[in-house]
């Protein structure tokens, strides 16, 4: 099911999406190495946190010329995001892209 409301969202973009949008995006300039991105939106879509992770958790920082690029796999996340099932004890939406 596609989120459609304002409330916040946490956004996991898994490694599949990612090597997806890079395949789509020639000169991305997003390092092979990323792996995990997890974004915080606020209600009405502005980043308020974001993390980039490779395969072993550590941070990936995004090098000048990446920006674009991301900042298109955010937004396209943002409005294409799903809602995962939530664990026990997890308080907020957890959604996947």
């Amino acid at each position: 099911m596609k989120v459609q409301n304002n409330e916040p969202k946490i956004i996991n973009i898994e490694v599949d999406s990612i090597r997806r949008f890079k395949d789509s995006w020639p000169c991305n300039n997003i390092p092979e190495s990323v792996d995990f991105i997890c974004a915080v939106f606020d209600g009405v879509g502005d980043l308020v946190d974001l993390e980039i992770e490779d395969s072993q958790g550590d941070t990936v920082e995004i090098p000048q010329g990446g920006e674009p690029a991301l900042a298109v796999l955010l937004q396209d996340a943002f409005v294409n995001c799903h809602e995962m099932p939530r664990a026990p004890g997890i308080l907020g939406r957890q959604l996947t892209y």
